[in-house]
């Protein structure tokens, strides 16, 4: 068994071999979606199967990333789409496949718009090379000074000699060529939409969550963050509506652990003789793809213009 993290892949052909590698040999693969497994996820899944909400029509999700977090993947290798993909399949695998694991259904179209608002050249008020040899660090938003940290010290900055890679880079560098801004419509096999955007330079960080029935509407909502009104906090929300007019609040208390829990059990699953999985926690290649899929199609929409079908990508058994 091969146990990959998220994304599985960051384009459609390797994404090909990566099915085929798994049928050649018999072997399966196992995706780390963490998120998958903390408490709020779960109780969302629970909330479908048994409030009545019925056959899911429409789902409509947010992520924000505050500026804090957001900003550091423009100054990392995350900003070079060759590298990771891009937002879209980097960081958005993991949105995608919350909504695929909670419809229990897969994408068969996507339609994306995006583009740079906020990073990259053409929004510069000023450019440097990286933030500890900048010149305008004093007027600069984004400016961070890694040098109180040990690790990216030692990780990073100690090895530019050898690798050129800067860790500090400038957000406004002209080499950045993912979106800091999208908006992505899916349709499901069972014809359930997905609206999704995602923007990297919110004031908060976290998401909003609706997911409408046929006989009602859930509502759910999860802020944290580095910076902003939620700061060291973390704050859920969820709520039921359903056709007799009622709201029903859920109270669910801050979970402890990285990943709001979600790491310690999964690591539980995989590594701790944990076998029972009755809410689909773990996730196979196909999942795993599926998910990266989404955000592969959403690139090649935002270049083309053109709705993609995920058929089309990669051939399933």
């Amino acid at each position: 068994e091969v146990i990959c993290e998220k994304p599985i892949t960051t384009d459609a052909a390797k994404g090909q071999l990566i099915l085929d590698a798994e049928r050649k040999t018999g072997r399966n693969i196992v995706v780390t979606f963490n998120y998958r497994f903390t408490a709020f996820a779960t109780r969302i899944k629970q909330l479908i199967r048994e409030s009545g909400i019925g056959r899911l029509h429409s789902v409509h999700l947010e992520w924000h990333l505050d500026r804090q977090h957001g900003a550091d993947y423009f100054r990392r290798w995350h900003s070079l789409q060759r590298h990771s993909g891009g937002l879209l399949v980097h960081k958005s695998t993991h949105h995608f496949d919350l909504v695929n694991w909670l419809l229990d259904d897969e994408p068969e179209q996507v339609h994306a718009f995006g583009g740079l608002k906020v990073y990259g050249r053409a929004n510069a008020p000023f450019f440097g090379t990286n933030c500890r040899t900048c010149p305008h660090a004093a007027r600069c938003e984004f400016y961070r000074d890694f040098s109180a940290d040990e690790f990216i010290r030692d990780s990073f900055f100690g090895c530019e000699a050898e690798d050129h890679y800067l860790r500090d880079r400038c957000v406004y560098s002209d080499q950045i060529d993912i979106v800091d801004t999208a908006s992505v419509q899916v349709r499901y096999k069972k014809q359930t939409v997905l609206s999704y955007s995602l923007n990297a330079y919110s004031p908060y960080e976290g998401y909003h969550l609706f997911l409408t029935g046929e006989n009602g509407r859930i509502e759910a909502e999860d802020f944290h963050g580095l910076v902003g009104p939620f700061k060291g906090e973390q704050r859920y929300g969820l709520r039921y509506y359903n056709k007799a007019e009622e709201v029903i609040s859920i109270q669910l208390a801050p979970q402890t652990g990285s990943h709001g829990g979600g790491d310690d059990r999964m690591m539980k699953m995989l590594f701790g003789g944990l076998t029972e999985d009755p809410w689909g926690h773990l996730a196979g290649s196909r999942s795993g793809l599926m998910s990266a899929l989404i955000g592969i199609a959403a690139n090649e929409s935002i270049r083309t213009g053109a709705p993609q079908t995920i058929a089309s990508l990669v051939e399933f058994a």
